[in-house]
Protein backbone atom coordinates (compact mmCIF):
# COMPACT_ATOMS: atom_id res chain seq x y z
CA UNK A 1 0.00 0.00 0.00
CA UNK A 2 1.51 3.38 -1.29
CA UNK A 3 0.33 6.69 -0.76
CA UNK A 4 1.52 10.64 -1.34
CA UNK A 5 3.66 11.72 1.31
CA UNK A 6 5.14 15.45 1.56
CA UNK A 7 8.50 16.20 2.54
CA UNK A 8 8.50 18.70 5.38
CA UNK A 9 10.46 22.56 4.95
CA UNK A 10 11.14 24.07 8.14
CA UNK A 11 8.69 26.94 7.76
CA UNK A 12 6.07 23.98 7.70
CA UNK A 13 7.74 22.36 10.54
CA UNK A 14 7.43 25.88 12.62
CA UNK A 15 3.65 25.61 11.67
CA UNK A 16 2.88 22.49 12.72
CA UNK A 17 4.62 22.61 16.54
CA UNK A 18 2.23 25.64 16.63
CA UNK A 19 -0.69 23.40 15.83
CA UNK A 20 -0.06 20.54 17.35
CA UNK A 21 0.62 23.10 21.11
CA UNK A 22 -2.57 24.49 20.45
CA UNK A 23 -4.83 21.23 19.46
CA UNK A 24 -6.14 19.81 22.35
CA UNK A 25 -6.87 16.23 20.11
CA UNK A 26 -3.26 15.71 20.56
CA UNK A 27 -2.09 13.05 22.76
CA UNK A 28 -1.77 8.99 23.31
CA UNK A 29 -5.09 8.14 24.44
CA UNK A 30 -4.86 5.08 27.43
CA UNK A 31 -7.77 2.86 28.03
CA UNK A 32 -10.40 5.01 29.70
CA UNK A 33 -9.35 8.51 29.24
CA UNK A 34 -12.02 8.72 26.21
CA UNK A 35 -15.37 8.36 25.39
CA UNK A 36 -16.58 6.06 22.37
CA UNK A 37 -19.64 5.92 20.74
CA UNK A 38 -19.95 2.30 19.28
CA UNK A 39 -23.52 3.09 18.03
CA UNK A 40 -21.78 6.31 16.11
CA UNK A 41 -18.67 3.38 14.54
CA UNK A 42 -21.13 0.69 14.35
CA UNK A 43 -23.14 3.22 12.14
CA UNK A 44 -20.33 4.84 9.84
CA UNK A 45 -19.19 1.20 9.47
CA UNK A 46 -22.31 -0.18 7.86
CA UNK A 47 -22.86 3.37 5.58
CA UNK A 48 -19.58 3.05 4.28
CA UNK A 49 -18.87 -0.62 4.14
CA UNK A 50 -19.41 -0.74 0.40
CA UNK A 51 -18.23 2.35 -0.97
CA UNK A 52 -15.44 4.95 0.17
CA UNK A 53 -16.08 7.90 2.20
CA UNK A 54 -13.67 10.49 -0.15
CA UNK A 55 -13.15 12.99 2.86
CA UNK A 56 -10.17 10.20 4.20
CA UNK A 57 -7.58 8.87 1.50
CA UNK A 58 -8.63 5.53 -0.87
CA UNK A 59 -6.38 2.71 -0.83
CA UNK A 60 -8.19 0.63 -3.33
CA UNK A 61 -5.85 -2.89 -3.07
CA UNK A 62 -5.75 -2.38 0.18
CA UNK A 63 -8.30 -0.25 2.90
CA UNK A 64 -9.17 -2.59 5.41
CA UNK A 65 -7.43 -0.68 7.96
CA UNK A 66 -7.95 2.67 6.71
CA UNK A 67 -11.38 1.64 6.57
CA UNK A 68 -11.71 0.19 10.54
CA UNK A 69 -9.78 3.33 11.51
CA UNK A 70 -12.49 5.34 10.07
CA UNK A 71 -15.05 4.21 12.07
CA UNK A 72 -13.06 4.15 15.27
CA UNK A 73 -12.17 7.99 14.38
CA UNK A 74 -15.98 8.06 13.96
CA UNK A 75 -17.06 6.78 17.49
CA UNK A 76 -14.30 8.94 19.39
CA UNK A 77 -10.97 7.55 19.40
CA UNK A 78 -9.08 10.31 19.94
CA UNK A 79 -5.74 10.99 17.57
CA UNK A 80 -2.07 10.50 18.78
CA UNK A 81 -0.39 12.81 16.30
CA UNK A 82 2.71 12.23 19.13
CA UNK A 83 5.92 13.72 16.99
CA UNK A 84 4.18 14.38 13.88
CA UNK A 85 5.86 10.67 12.22
CA UNK A 86 3.37 9.06 9.99
CA UNK A 87 5.67 6.04 10.40
CA UNK A 88 5.91 5.62 13.77
CA UNK A 89 3.64 3.00 14.85
CA UNK A 90 3.40 4.83 18.66
CA UNK A 91 1.51 7.62 16.54
CA UNK A 92 -2.40 7.54 15.56
CA UNK A 93 -4.62 9.42 12.96
CA UNK A 94 -6.60 9.20 10.38
CA UNK A 95 -7.97 12.80 9.71
CA UNK A 96 -10.95 13.33 7.40
CA UNK A 97 -10.40 16.67 4.96
CA UNK A 98 -13.94 18.22 6.41
CA UNK A 99 -12.90 21.70 7.89
CA UNK A 100 -9.74 23.96 6.80
CA UNK A 101 -8.36 23.14 9.98
CA UNK A 102 -8.20 19.91 9.20
CA UNK A 103 -6.72 20.36 5.77
CA UNK A 104 -3.93 22.42 6.82
CA UNK A 105 -2.95 19.44 9.79
CA UNK A 106 -2.97 17.20 6.98
CA UNK A 107 -0.65 19.07 5.67
CA UNK A 108 1.95 19.65 8.18
CA UNK A 109 1.67 16.41 9.18
CA UNK A 110 2.19 15.02 5.79
CA UNK A 111 -0.36 12.72 5.37
CA UNK A 112 -3.82 12.22 6.39
CA UNK A 113 -3.23 8.72 8.35
CA UNK A 114 -0.31 7.41 10.02
CA UNK A 115 0.76 3.72 8.97
CA UNK A 116 -0.74 2.46 11.96
CA UNK A 117 -4.31 3.66 10.39
CA UNK A 118 -3.99 2.16 7.02
CA UNK A 119 -1.91 -0.62 7.71
CA UNK A 120 -3.78 -3.49 9.59
CA UNK A 121 -0.81 -5.42 11.88
CA UNK A 122 -0.05 -1.02 12.54
CA UNK A 123 -3.30 -0.90 14.02
CA UNK A 124 -3.04 -3.94 15.48
CA UNK A 125 0.19 -3.06 17.47
CA UNK A 126 -1.37 0.62 18.29
CA UNK A 127 -4.16 -0.91 19.77
CA UNK A 128 -2.51 -3.43 21.94
CA UNK A 129 0.55 -1.85 22.93
CA UNK A 130 -1.00 1.99 23.92
CA UNK A 131 -4.48 -0.12 25.96
CA UNK A 132 -6.82 1.56 23.60
CA UNK A 133 -7.41 -2.12 22.77
CA UNK A 134 -7.28 -5.13 24.84
CA UNK A 135 -7.18 -8.42 22.74
CA UNK A 136 -9.56 -10.70 24.46
CA UNK A 137 -7.95 -13.78 22.76
CA UNK A 138 -7.57 -15.17 19.28
CA UNK A 139 -9.43 -18.69 17.05
CA UNK A 140 -7.37 -20.79 14.25
CA UNK A 141 -8.74 -22.51 11.97
CA UNK A 142 -5.28 -24.34 12.02
CA UNK A 143 -7.06 -26.35 14.99
CA UNK A 144 -9.61 -28.55 13.29
CA UNK A 145 -11.89 -27.13 15.31
CA UNK A 146 -15.14 -25.00 14.46
CA UNK A 147 -15.32 -21.81 15.38
CA UNK A 148 -17.83 -20.32 17.50
CA UNK A 149 -20.84 -18.37 16.52
CA UNK A 150 -19.57 -15.56 18.63
CA UNK A 151 -15.88 -14.73 19.90
CA UNK A 152 -16.18 -14.21 22.98
CA UNK A 153 -18.80 -12.24 25.27
CA UNK A 154 -16.08 -9.21 25.91
CA UNK A 155 -16.06 -8.28 22.32
CA UNK A 156 -19.39 -6.19 21.34
CA UNK A 157 -19.94 -4.31 18.05
CA UNK A 158 -17.43 -1.46 17.85
CA UNK A 159 -14.57 -3.85 18.41
CA UNK A 160 -12.41 -5.29 15.91
CA UNK A 161 -11.08 -8.04 13.98
CA UNK A 162 -7.41 -9.31 12.90
CA UNK A 163 -6.81 -12.01 10.20
CA UNK A 164 -3.84 -13.59 9.46
CA UNK A 165 -4.75 -15.76 6.28
CA UNK A 166 -1.25 -18.16 6.25
CA UNK A 167 -1.13 -18.83 9.35
CA UNK A 168 -1.08 -18.82 13.68
CA UNK A 169 1.29 -15.85 13.96
CA UNK A 170 0.42 -11.96 14.47
CA UNK A 171 3.28 -11.34 12.88
CA UNK A 172 1.36 -12.14 9.69
CA UNK A 173 -1.66 -10.28 10.10
CA UNK A 174 -2.68 -8.67 7.04
CA UNK A 175 -6.33 -8.01 7.21
CA UNK A 176 -8.72 -6.11 9.67
CA UNK A 177 -12.75 -5.88 9.54
CA UNK A 178 -15.10 -4.26 12.24
CA UNK A 179 -17.40 -5.49 14.59
CA UNK A 180 -21.25 -4.32 13.94
CA UNK A 181 -23.42 -7.22 14.98
CA UNK A 182 -23.93 -9.75 18.07
CA UNK A 183 -26.04 -11.83 16.46
CA UNK A 184 -27.30 -12.18 12.72
CA UNK A 185 -27.41 -14.21 9.17
CA UNK A 186 -24.40 -13.63 7.43
CA UNK A 187 -26.18 -11.65 4.47
CA UNK A 188 -23.78 -13.57 1.75
CA UNK A 189 -24.27 -16.54 3.19
CA UNK A 190 -27.01 -16.88 5.77
CA UNK A 191 -26.33 -19.96 6.73
CA UNK A 192 -23.52 -18.71 9.03
CA UNK A 193 -25.31 -17.41 12.03
CA UNK A 194 -23.45 -15.13 14.65
CA UNK A 195 -21.56 -12.37 15.33
CA UNK A 196 -20.92 -10.24 12.12
CA UNK A 197 -18.47 -7.63 10.77
CA UNK A 198 -18.25 -5.13 7.76
CA UNK A 199 -14.65 -5.24 6.03
CA UNK A 200 -13.16 -2.84 3.07
CA UNK A 201 -10.92 -5.60 1.09
CA UNK A 202 -8.46 -5.86 -1.21
CA UNK A 203 -10.15 -7.98 -3.99
CA UNK A 204 -12.46 -6.33 -7.07
CA UNK A 205 -14.94 -6.00 -4.41
CA UNK A 206 -14.60 -2.71 -2.56
CA UNK A 207 -15.92 -4.26 0.52
CA UNK A 208 -18.60 -6.71 2.47
CA UNK A 209 -21.38 -5.63 5.11
CA UNK A 210 -22.79 -8.23 8.04
CA UNK A 211 -20.71 -11.41 7.20
CA UNK A 212 -19.79 -14.10 9.95
CA UNK A 213 -16.77 -12.70 12.33
CA UNK A 214 -14.28 -15.63 10.81
CA UNK A 215 -14.80 -14.21 7.08
CA UNK A 216 -14.50 -18.23 6.29
CA UNK A 217 -17.77 -18.16 3.91
CA UNK A 218 -16.43 -15.43 1.97
CA UNK A 219 -13.19 -17.06 2.09
CA UNK A 220 -14.25 -20.15 0.63
CA UNK A 221 -16.35 -17.99 -1.88
CA UNK A 222 -13.17 -16.18 -2.97
CA UNK A 223 -10.81 -19.77 -2.87
CA UNK A 224 -8.72 -18.58 0.28
CA UNK A 225 -7.67 -21.27 2.35
CA UNK A 226 -9.65 -21.01 5.02
CA UNK A 227 -8.50 -23.54 7.37
CA UNK A 228 -5.13 -21.86 7.76
CA UNK A 229 -6.82 -18.35 9.14
CA UNK A 230 -5.97 -17.40 12.98
CA UNK A 231 -8.48 -14.54 13.94
CA UNK A 232 -7.65 -11.88 17.15
CA UNK A 233 -10.48 -9.50 18.97
CA UNK A 234 -9.48 -6.72 20.55
CA UNK A 235 -12.15 -4.86 22.85
CA UNK A 236 -11.65 -0.50 22.31
CA UNK A 237 -11.61 0.00 26.22
CA UNK A 238 -13.21 3.51 26.73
Amino acid sequence: MTSHRWNKSPFRISIGIAILLASTLIYSPTAGAFSYNRTAAVNYANTWSLSYNTVYPVFSSDDCANFVSQALTTGGVPWALGDGDWSNLSNWWDIPATSPSNVTLIYVLGNQNSNSASLAHGLYDYLNETGVGWQYGSFSYSSGNPAPSEPNSNIVPGDVFFYNFNGTGAGGISHSSFDVLTSGHDSLNPSFVGTLDDEHTGTSIIGRKGVFWTLKPEAVHDGDAWQYFTIWYDHIQA
